[in-house]
C-alpha cells in the first residue's frame, strides 16, 4: 500500500485513521485545542498517542473516521492504546503490542461500583477518619453520601481528606505510624482499587504473594520450603527499611501511567497520594510514600516493587516476597551475596528505597530464620507418627513453627480480652474472643509444607458444655487458665 502524504487533508497529517497512522514510520501530526480554543498542528516523534480532539468540517476530510473526541484529561479510543515500544523490531507493524487502558474513570465512579465498595468498606468495618465520620453514621446516609460521590467524581470536585495519623506499637519494639483515611475516602479508594486489580493483577510476578487475591502467607510459605528441599539451604532474609515511608510518589504514578493513560485517573491517585496527614491537630504534607491504612496502599506498593519482582526472576534467583519482607532461596553462599548485591543496586538505583541493615542477612538454614511469623530451621523439627511416616518425608529435618513473638502477642491478645475484673456479659466476651482464636488458627494452625506436616495448637477453645450446668474449664496453652459458662449453644459460635 503507498503511503499517502501528510498534505493529503489539511491539518490532518498522513490522512490515515488514528490506529493506523499510530503503526506508521513516519511522525504523527496531531490536532490540539489551547485554552483559547484555537486549533493547532503538533508533530509527535516515538511517543504514545496525545490527547486529540475532534477537528472542525473543513479539516475532517473523509480518512478521518478513525479520530474521536477526548477530553483533555483522556486518550482518545475507548478501548486500549497501542505503545510504540511494542512495535520496535518488526518493521513498526508488530503483533505483540503494550496496550494501556483509559477511559477508566466512568467504571469507577459507577454507582453499582461505588456501592460494591462501600459494602466491602463497611464489612471490614474500622475507625473514622479526620472527619469522625463513622461506618454507622455513614449507613445512615448511605445513599445520600453515595449519590455525591458519584456526582464529585463526575464532575471532578472530589477532593480526599489528609489521613489521620495514628501510631501502634510494632512487635519488635518501637511504633509503626499508620494512616488512617476517612470512610469515604476509603469508599472511593476501594472503588479504583476494584479496577485496577483486572488491569495490574497479571503483571505480578509468580514470587509475589502480599496483598494479593488468591494468595495466602502460606502459599508463600510452601515455595519457601519446596525450594529449600531441594537443596538449597542458604537463605538471604531480607526487610525493606521504612518502605511505605520511602516510596517515590512520581515514580508510582509513572508505573500506573505505563498501563493506565486516563488522566483523571493518575490525577485521582495523586490527590490520594498529596492529600497530608494531620498530627497533633496541624496538618503536614505527604511529599514520599503512601500512607498505611489506606485501602489501596497494599496494592499501590504492590505495583512499586513489581520491576523488582521481575528482575530478581530474571536474572535466577528464587524470591519470596511478602509487602517489603522478602527471602531469597540459595544453592551457595556466593550465591546468596551475589544476591543480595543484586537486590541492593536494583532497590537503591531504580526505586530509591534502601535495605534495613539490621534486618537483612545470609544465614544457613540450620541456624534458622523467620518469615511470615514463622521459625524456619534444620533439625528434629515435628515430626509425623510413625504410620504417617514415609521414606521421603521431610528428609532435611526441617521445621516451621511459630515465632515466640507472634506466640506472646496471641496470648497477651487473650490476656487482655478476658481480665477477671472486666465487667462484660460472657456473650460479649466469646463474641470478642472467637475471631482471634480464628484469626490465630488461620495463620499459625496446622498446615502441611511439602511431605512435612506443621501442627500448632491455638491452646484456645471456648466451648459448650452441656452435661455441666457449671460450665467448662478452658486452658489457653501456656499458663492463661480460666473458666467459662455456657448455658446455651448459641452463645459458643
Amino acid at each position: 500500500m503507498s503511503e499517502i502524504p501528510t498534505d493529503a487533508v489539511p491539518g490532518v497529517g498522513s490522512g490515515r485513521g488514528t490506529l493506523e497512522r499510530d503503526q506508521s514510520k513516519r511522525s504523527r501530526i496531531v490536532i490540539l485545542n489551547d485554552d483559547a480554543g484555537r486549533t493547532q498542528k503538533a508533530v509527535r516523534r516515538g511517543k504514545a498517542p496525545y490527547c486529540v480532539t475532534e477537528p472542525n468540517d473543513e479539516e475532517r476530510g473523509e480518512y478521518m473516521t478513525e479520530v474521536r473526541t477526548s477530553s483533555p484529561c483522556e486518550r482518545p479510543c475507548a478501548g486500549i492504546e497501542d505503545t510504540p515500544e511494542a512495535l520496535i523490531g518488526t518493521g513498526g507493524r508488530g503483533e505483540q503490542r503494550h496496550r494501556k487502558v483509559h477511559s477508566l474513570i466512568d467504571k469507577v465512579y459507577d454507582r453499582t461500583n461505588l456501592t460494591d465498595a462501600w459494602k466491602h468498606v463497611r464489612d471490614n468495618k474500622g475507625s473514622a477518619g479526620i472527619d469522625g465520620l463513622t461506618i454507622a453514621a455513614f449507613t445512615e446516609r448511605e445513599d445520600e453520601i453515595l449519590a455525591r460521590l458519584h456526582e464529585q467524581l463526575r464532575d471532578r470536585t472530589y477532593r480526599p481528606r489528609a489521613v489521620k495519623r495514628v501510631a501502634i506499637p510494632k512487635a519488635g519494639g518501637g511504633t509503626r505510624n499508620l494512616g488512617i483515611p476517612s470512610v469515604t475516602d476509603r469508599v472511593v479508594q476501594q472503588a479504583l482499587v476494584a479496577k485496577m486489580i483486572p488491569i495490574f493483577e497479571p503483571l505480578c510476578a509468580d514470587c509475589s504473594f502480599g496483598y494479593r487475591p488468591g494468595r495466602s502467607p502460606h502459599m508463600a510459605m510452601r515455595k519457601v520450603w519446596r525450594e529449600i528441599n531441594e537443596g538449597n539451604l542458604w537463605i538471604l532474609d531480607a526487610d525493606l527499611r521504612s518502605y511505605f515511608d520511602k516510596i517515590d510518589q512520581e515514580r508510582l504514578v509513572d508505573l500506573i501511567a505505563e498501563e493506565i493513560s486516563d488522566g483523571r485517573i493518575l490525577q485521582l491517585i495523586r490527590s490520594f497520594l498529596e492529600a497530608g496527614v494531620i498530627v497533633d491537630g496541624a496538618w503536614e504534607p505527604t511529599k514520599t510514600g503512601v500512607p498505611q491504612g489506606g485501602v489501596a496502599s497494599p496494592l499501590w506498593s504492590n505495583i512499586y516493587l513489581t520491576p523488582f519482582d521481575h528482575a530478581m526472576t530474571k536474572a535466577g534467583y528464587r524470591l519470596t516476597r511478602w509487602a517489603d519482607d522478602f527471602v531469597v532461596v540459595c544453592r551457595t553462599r556466593q550465591e546468596a551475596e551475589a544476591a543480595l548485591a543484586t537486590a541492593r543496586t536494583f532497590l537503591h538505583d531504580k526505586l530509591d528505597v534502601s535495605l534495613h541493615p539490621e534486618k537483612t542477612r545470609i544465614v544457613h538454614v540450620t541456624n534458622g530464620f523467620e518469615f511470615l511469623g514463622y521459625k524456619i530451621g534444620k533439625g528434629k523439627g515435628l515430626k509425623l507418627p510413625a504410620h504417617k511416616r514415609t521414606a521421603r518425608t521431610n528428609p532435611l529435618g526441617l521445621y516451621a513453627v511459630p515465632r515466640q513473638r507472634s506466640v506472646d502477642r496471641f496470648k497477651d491478645q487473650i490476656r487482655n480480652l478476658t481480665r477477671r475484673n472486666a465487667p462484660v456479659r460472657l456473650r460479649d466476651v466469646i463474641e470478642v474472643i472467637n475471631p482471634v482464636i480464628r484469626g490465630w488458627g488461620t495463620t499459625t494452625g496446622r498446615r502441611t509444607y511439602g511431605n512435612c506436616s506443621i501442627e500448632w495448637m491455638a491452646g484456645l477453645n471456648v466451648g459448650y458444655a452441656p452435661s455441666s450446668p457449671s460450665g467448662g474449664e478452658t486452658r489457653c496453652g501456656d499458663g492463661i487458665h480460666f473458666h467459662v459458662w455456657c448455658r446455651s449453644s448459641d452463645l459458643c459460635v
